[in-house]
Parts: structure tokens; sequence; C-alpha cells
């Protein structure tokens, strides 16, 4: 997160309305040995687990009226990662970045990854024409709403991929 702070020192007020990015990749688990941390990496991280991971979730902050662009965290995780420990997570991330850099986290945006899609499902949020909620309280400001944007790259992938499988 330094790195971040070096990148929103001289923003304007309005320069500071950021979005923070998920994306689940797919990994091959296995374990291995950082020398720089002196850390055995590869087991899940959130939650904190034995487990092999075989995804790794990276967040990245995105400046919305300034192209500045941070990776500011980065898991572990497997199918024992659920929605309340992304949930958990989210709201730290949120409330973490907001407080020590002076930055506004207007919305959050994901793919449709196994790990997302739990903690959409968690928050109440739902993504049908009948009944549409896009938006949870905000975990720092409570008279603001945190908004929820589907990555386009991935929901033209989807919609691509609903289109082939059901003509």
């Amino acid at each position: 997160l330094e790195l971040l702070a070096e990148k929103c020192k001289h923003l304007h007020p309005h320069e500071r309305n950021f979005v923070i990015a998920f994306d689940e990749l797919a990994i091959i688990p296995g374990n291995c040995f950082d020398p720089s941390t002196k850390m055995h990496l590869g087991n899940v991280t959130l939650p904190e687990s034995d487990n092999q991971a075989n995804m790794a979730l990276v967040c990245i902050a995105m400046g919305i009226v300034k192209r500045v662009k941070q990776v500011v965290a980065c898991h572990y995780t497997d199918k024992t990662t659920n929605g309340d420990s992304m949930i958990s997570f989210l709201s730290s991330l949120v409330c973490k970045t907001e407080e020590i850099y002076k930055i506004n986290i207007r919305a959050f945006s994901f793919d449709m990854g196994t790990v997302n899609r739990s903690m959409i499902t968690k928050l109440g949020i739902t993504l049908n024409l009948k009944n549409e909620v896009s938006s949870i309280k905000h975990p720092v400001r409570s008279s603001d709403e945190l908004h929820l944007i589907c990555d386009p790259t991935h929901a033209s992938k989807n919609l691509n991929q609903g289109f082939k499988n059901n003509g």
C-alpha cells in the first residue's frame, strides 16, 4: 500500500475517487519458499488454512478520474474460501485504504469467479432484471453506498458463452 500512497500524494480531491477490482486467477497448486520474506507460499490465506491454494485473488485500486492503478492486496484461495471471508476482507480493505490514503472507494468490480459470486450472494446483491440490488452500505461512510460493477470483459465473455451454450 506504500506505492499507492506515493501515487495519491498529489491528487486533487475530485481525483481521489477509486474502484477496487477483484480478479481471480487459476494457479497450479504447490508450495515454494520466498527468500525475500523468508516465508513458505502456496497455502490458502483467505481464510488461513493448511490447504494448498488453486486460485489467486488479486485486488487492484484504480482511479476513476485520473489513471492510477496499483495492486493493493493478494490472497491465495480455494473452494473453502467463502462469502463471509470475502465480505470481511472487502470491508477491511476499503476501511484501511480510505483511512490511510485519504481516497474514496466508490465501487468494487469483480469477475464471475466462484469466490466473488459467493461474496455477492452473501451481500444480498442480485443481478437479475426483476429485483436488481447493485450496492451495499459503505463500510466507512454510512450515508454512502458502495456500488458493484461487473467487469465488462468477463461479462461479455459470459454472455458469449451463454449464447454458445443456449443457441
